[in-house]
């Protein structure tokens, strides 16, 4: 369905699979002039789980994006929007700080042409799966979308298809909340439905991405303990 969905909206997409221990190509570049590229980008996503435990998925797509290197500089159209999604059950274990990785991208892209997708834990109510906080936080500061990896993500995976698709699920909070204070306003009337706070991640979790269908101001307001000297 995700490769269909680009065919049939005429996207002159060009796609590479890499995992989150290496930036070496899976498989041949996929566009929409490969002999099959439903079938291509299906077999390459089943990459096996014998990778390093320690994933890196921010670090090995900077490595695979590195356009100072003439090998791989074939990502570098520079119309094209550049779209980085990562699947993973762990949270990243990249050395470099989320700021950090997100100057290197918004280097090779403008801020309006590049977007860091999540598939990933969400919420601690998910056992099999960590909470992706790192990679939430680039999807919340690139306008990427975040999809949970415990539920059923592969029906929604067509969303990512579509670049200009920016409303997040996952809001994570700068501060610690101070629970029962977290509220969210929509233009500034507030929405009580369609949302919830997680404890586990700090982070505001729109349930219901509906009811954002405009321009609204999406806005969270809560408490928070400050840092104490005494």
């Amino acid at each position: 369905d995700f490769i269909d969905t680009l065919v049939s909206k005429g996207t002159d997409f060009q796609i590479s699979i890499i995992t989150t221990d290496s930036w070496v190509d899976v498989v041949s570049l996929i566009t929409p002039w490969s002999a099959d590229p439903v079938a291509e980008f299906a077999a390459g996503v089943i990459v096996g789980t014998g990778g390093s435990a320690f994933e890196k998925g921010q670090e090995y797509a900077m490595q695979a994006l590195d356009l100072g290197s003439l090998s791989k500089s074939r990502y570098g159209r520079e119309d094209a929007a550049l779209s980085v999604v990562v699947v993973s059950d762990e949270d990243d274990q990249s050395p470099l700080t989320e700021i950090e990785y997100n100057d290197f991208f918004l280097t090779i892209k403008d801020p309006d042409l590049f977007f860091f997708h999540s598939i990933t834990g969400t919420d601690t109510s998910c056992t099999s799966s960590e909470v992706g906080l790192r990679y939430i936080t680039q999807s919340v500061m690139t306008g990427g979308n975040v999809l949970d990896i415990c539920g059923s993500w592969g029906n929604n995976l067509t969303t990512l298809a579509n670049s200009n698709y920016i409303i997040s699920e996952v809001y994570p909070l700068t501060k610690i909340a101070v629970p029962g204070t977290v509220e969210v306003f929509l233009d500034g009337i507030p929405l009580v439905v369609g949302w919830h706070y997680d404890t586990g991640s700090n982070s505001v979790i729109l349930e219901d991405k509906g009811l954002v269908v405009g321009d609204e101001m999406f806005q969270v307001m809560y408490d928070y303990l400050d840092d104490c000297p005494y």
